[in-house]
């Protein structure tokens, strides 16, 4: 028979537990609150998981700031660069199903690519993966042209022929959102299949992310949110008049994403790495390579960005795009993920503050209960 006095402990571990979760969530909401005011950020949303649970999931503001529509895990974003990760992974799974190799060069996989530098010849998949194809990176994304234009990937990679080279492939690192529209093509093709039709089928469901789309025309218009700007004299926020879509970077650039979704794909991530196991249609052996630095480049995996944060190594990528913020990280050895999204293009600094401020409180918790 249990004693009164195990009945009374068992009372007592889980108020306690329930008071630790109430304060944790209560520091990291004080931190987010005092950098929206900070940073004058119109809407946000965050999540931070482990492999099995979720930590911290809230949002904050509006999705429009001429509306009082509330920001919730549910609201789509414009992700920007986080969009590189998922053309990374789906690269990567086209490698394990023999599609091609890490090393071979465009030039073999795709005939008709060509530049105005001779030097191109050489550019392998994994110099585009890595960004030292020496490839520029892309000033213009002409955000408001060819919307609807299901040839508009291609026609870039066809316009490229003009196109020069600001280094020999593999000697330095440039970061290139045109390394990653070459290699959506490069998915298109092999596939047969159009980038966006191929990422969601392939990549973004396996993961249950059934709302997640390159396609911004496919995302539901109810849950979205308006990009925000800020005036440089006045600093008034506003919204922008074009959100930012071209079906010609959707590689580079156009998952639009919550965070609910993207912490179902941190807690697949994360789980490859606790457990060993495949998640999706990602194996366990591949994700592990995409972590590795790349020789002679030690701050870049492939399609991550390798840190270091607290001591201890990181995973991340950060987006920005017109009217929108990003940011990622992956912090195995605490089995932490987290990610901000954010409806506005100022004030750089509050994602590294926000996100960097939660995982030092999740860290010093775990810390605390060893």
């Amino acid at each position: 028979m249990l004693t009164m006095k195990f009945y009374i402990v068992v009372i007592v571990s889980v108020l306690s537990f329930s008071l630790k979760g109430q304060q944790f969530n209560q520091r990291i909401d004080s931190l987010v609150k005092a950098n929206q005011k900070k940073y004058s950020i119109p809407g946000l949303s965050i999540a931070v998981v482990s492999h099995d649970k979720t930590l911290y999931q809230k949002s904050f503001g509006v999705k429009n700031i001429n509306t009082t529509q509330a920001v919730d895990e549910n609201t789509v974003f414009h992700t920007a660069s986080l969009s590189k990760l998922f053309t990374a992974q789906a690269v990567m799974d086209l490698i394990d199903k023999d599609s091609f190799l890490l090393d071979d060069k465009i030039i073999a996989l795709l005939p008709d690519f060509e530049m105005s530098d001779p030097r191109y010849v050489d550019i392998t998949v994994k110099h585009l993966l890595t960004h030292t194809s020496g490839m520029p990176d892309i000033t213009n994304y002409h955000w408001a042209d060819d919307r609807n234009d299901p040839d508009a990937l291609k026609k870039y990679f066809l316009s490229l022929s003009s196109v020069k080279l600001n280094s020999e492939p593999g000697k330095t690192f440039e970061y290139s959102s045109m390394d990653y529209d070459v290699l959506g093509y490069l998915i298109e093709r092999i596939t047969r299949t159009p980038f966006s039709e191929y990422m969601k089928l392939n990549i973004l469901e396996p993961f249950g992310m059934t709302r997640s789309n390159f396609d911004y025309f496919k995302t539901d218009s109810a849950l979205r949110c308006s990009p925000h700007t800020r005036g440089i004299i006045f600093k008034i926020v506003h919204t922008r008049k074009t959100y930012p879509y071209n079906p010609a970077h959707a590689p580079s650039s156009t998952l639009n994403s919550t965070s609910n979704e993207l912490a179902l794909w941190m807690k697949g991530l994360l789980n490859i790495l606790h457990t060993g196991e495949n998640q999706g249609n990602l194996r366990a052996s591949t994700f592990h390579a995409m972590l590795k630095p790349t020789e002679n480049f030690s701050f870049v995996g492939l399609g991550w960005f390798i840190g270091e944060r607290f001591g201890i190594k990181t995973y991340y990528h950060f987006g920005g795009d017109r009217g929108f913020r990003s940011y990622l990280i992956l912090i195995p050895e605490y089995d932490l993920g987290l990610v901000l999204l954010a409806n506005c293009d100022y004030g750089e600094d509050f994602r590294q503050e926000i996100l960097h401020g939660a995982a030092g409180i999740v860290i010093k918790n775990r810390q605390q209960e060893k």
